[in-house]
């Protein structure tokens, strides 16, 4: 029994360890989308057409990664209660 309290313990350690590098994982990649916002826009005024559309690929992945980082720190949320 003991055995298994211990365990669970360091399961539980594990969840909050890795919830807690996902919340800082997804504030890097909001101040990244936040920080990079304003230099692309700036960026944009000066490409051409086929720039524009690569930034607004890269934009869209940033997107895609940021959403990808909220379904897990949803999965770590379940988990750990």
């Amino acid at each position: 029994n003991l055995t298994n309290e211990y365990g669970q313990r360091k399961l539980d350690d594990i969840v909050r360890s890795l919830a807690t590098t996902i919340n800082q994982q997804q504030g890097n990649v909001r101040s990244i989308i936040n920080e990079s916002t304003d230099l692309l826009v700036d960026e944009n005024k000066r490409l051409d057409s086929g720039s524009i559309r690569n930034q607004e690929s890269i934009k869209c992945v940033i997107a895609r990664l940021n959403a990808l980082v909220d379904r897990g720190n949803s999965i770590f949320d379940r988990a750990e209660k």
